[in-house]
């Protein structure tokens, strides 16, 4: 509605205008027109990810702190500056971000290889790879990298036939995520005709979606579901409402496991505030999806 409301305060030049005015109107017009057009579509396919940032701990502390600055001197103004100080040191503080993670990680058992059952494929999920544009030839691997990793090794210990690796399409001047994992994968000795990738995945909804329609065309009707262990409940949600038989296989823990904690586990630090922003984004994206379906 914003789009149209603006659209229709642009200038529409007439014929009585003078012509190079005329000229430098329309073509003034059409470049607007455009621009909000692309910022309308580009708004609606990224609302998934742009909306959670204002929930999230970061972006609901400068919220406040917004709110807070307008209303000045007031004593609600002040309120809402301590309580936005207040939540970033709290979830600042390794030893909460670790629990807000365990409530997902600890949802989904974690496997070994030996406990792991048989299936038709291993579907990899993406997001292993960081800017690959500094150097096309090289993978610059993230965090996430254990996905690779373990994904390949149920390939190789004979856990299933085939690997999808999912796809969040291209970028710029290096192709798709899949295609580099594919040739990654193959360098690790699994044949190129036991590969299969999807493309155009921007959210783990679609890569749910796109995985169930090239596996019902490859006669494939059970998997073993690789990903990180606090975005499987997300993706296990989303991959069990395609019909395919899902097992999962968490992997890139990122909580401590019978460690003790120390005293800078309790002293606020920029990495711990990163990880309770994962782990809300995750926690709003599980009950997302759970009342929508």
């Amino acid at each position: 509605m914003a789009t149209l409301w603006l659209e229709s305060r642009l200038v529409v030049p007439t014929r009585n205008k003078a012509g190079p005015f005329l000229f430098a109107t329309v073509i003034l017009n059409e470049c607007v027109l455009l621009f909000l057009r692309w910022t309308a579509f580009f708004a609606c396919m990224h609302f998934n990810k742009i909306l959670p940032l204002f929930v999230t701990p970061l972006g609901l502390s400068l919220l406040f702190i917004a709110a807070g600055l307008w209303l000045g001197e007031k004593r609600r103004g002040r309120w809402l500056v301590s309580s936005a100080l207040g939540m970033l040191t709290l979830c600042s503080i390794p030893v909460i971000s670790d629990q807000l993670l365990r409530l997902l990680e600890d949802r989904t058992p974690q496997l070994s290889m030996e406990q792991c059952p048989k299936a038709d494929a291993v579907v990899i999920l993406g997001g292993i790879t960081g800017n690959k544009q500094r150097n096309p030839e090289l993978l610059d691997w993230n965090d996430a990298v254990d996905r690779f990793e373990h994904g390949v090794a149920l390939y190789l210990v004979g856990k299933a036939p085939v690997i999808i690796f999912t796809s969040g399409g291209d970028t710029p001047g290096t192709g798709a995520e899949g295609l580099h994992l594919k040739h990654a994968a193959i360098a690790h000795g699994v044949p190129s005709s036991a590969i299969l990738q999807t493309v155009g995945s921007q959210n783990t909804e679609a890569e749910a979606t796109n995985v169930s329609d090239l596996a019902s065309r490859a006669g494939i009707h059970s998997i073993l579901l690789v990903t990180s262990a606090n975005h499987m409940p997300r993706a296990m949600l989303l991959f069990a409402s395609t019909g395919l038989k899902v097992t999962a296989f968490p992997v890139d823990y990122q909580t401590k496991f019978g460690e003790k904690y120390r005293v800078e586990d309790f002293l606020p630090d920029a990495e711990a505030l990163g990880r309770s922003q994962r782990a809300v984004r995750e926690l709003i994206g599980l009950v997302y999806y759970t009342f929508r379906r």
